[in-house]
């Protein structure tokens, strides 16, 4: 039997930043949601379903799903599965064109950085 000699291949040269490196850090998001909304970070990262919690908590899901994580890791991030993300990154969009608290909301954390 004949074995198969492998070819080398060329490998691309290395990107300075990787994906990863790009996104952002959970806790720096948390703390960043909770000053902007003044609410206690453990209430967004909570089980919670008042309003004042929920519409930072949508809004984490989709910064941190938008700067790169999948929809699973941002589940496991906040304790929760990716159907929820999903469904968190949904109404954020939602709430981002409607709710005029969420547009200032929106403003104050671009001025920290985000892009939304």
């Amino acid at each position: 039997m004949k074995t198969k000699t492998r070819k080398k291949i060329k490998q691309a040269p290395l990107r300075a930043f990787t994906h990863k490196d790009m996104r952002l850090s959970p806790n720096r998001v948390l703390k960043d949601l909770s000053d902007v909304f003044k609410v206690d970070q453990k209430d967004i990262a909570g089980r919670c379903r008042m309003e004042s919690y929920i519409r930072p908590r949508h809004l984490m899901a989709k910064l941190l799903y938008d700067s790169g994580y999948s929809s699973t890791e941002v589940g496991k991030l906040m304790s929760r599965d990716h159907g929820n993300v999903l469904n968190s990154i949904k109404r954020a969009n939602d709430m981002i064109e409607t709710d005029r608290r969420i547009q200032v909301a929106i403003k104050l954390l671009r001025g920290k950085g985000y892009r939304l």
